[in-house]
């Protein structure tokens, strides 16, 4: 199995907003893991949060019971995340002032 990288559309967090744009359903179904990377100017810590049902209800996403959080100029790897999982980010100090981008990345394998 040989493995790839692909690009994700952005999480993107509204000027004035708290939630994150989410990954799109199905994107995430072939994933080994996947890469959250947050921009320099981001003010606060932005926790994951995961859906399973295509974005009714959102828990926090949690590794060795510790929530997963991303903080400025960071990255994050995600691995073990259910193929029907959609994926978003909430800041979790209230909201911030401009529009910020995260860009996030799938590595998934293909059978040579």
């Amino acid at each position: 199995m040989s493995r790839h990288v692909a690009n994700l559309p952005n999480l993107v967090i509204a000027s004035g907003g708290t939630n994150s744009t989410s990954t799109p359903s199905g994107a995430l179904d072939d994933a080994l893991s996947v890469m959250i990377v947050a921009p320099a100017a981001l003010t606060t810590q932005l926790k994951v949060q995961v859906s399973l049902d295509n974005g009714t209800l959102w828990g926090d996403l949690q590794s060795a019971n510790t929530n997963i959080f991303v903080s400025q100029a960071q990255a994050v790897a995600v691995v073990g995340i259910p193929g029907d999982a959609l994926l978003r980010v909430v800041d979790v100090a209230g909201t911030e002032a401009t529009t910020r981008i995260l860009t996030i990345t799938k590595a998934f394998g293909v059978d040579s």
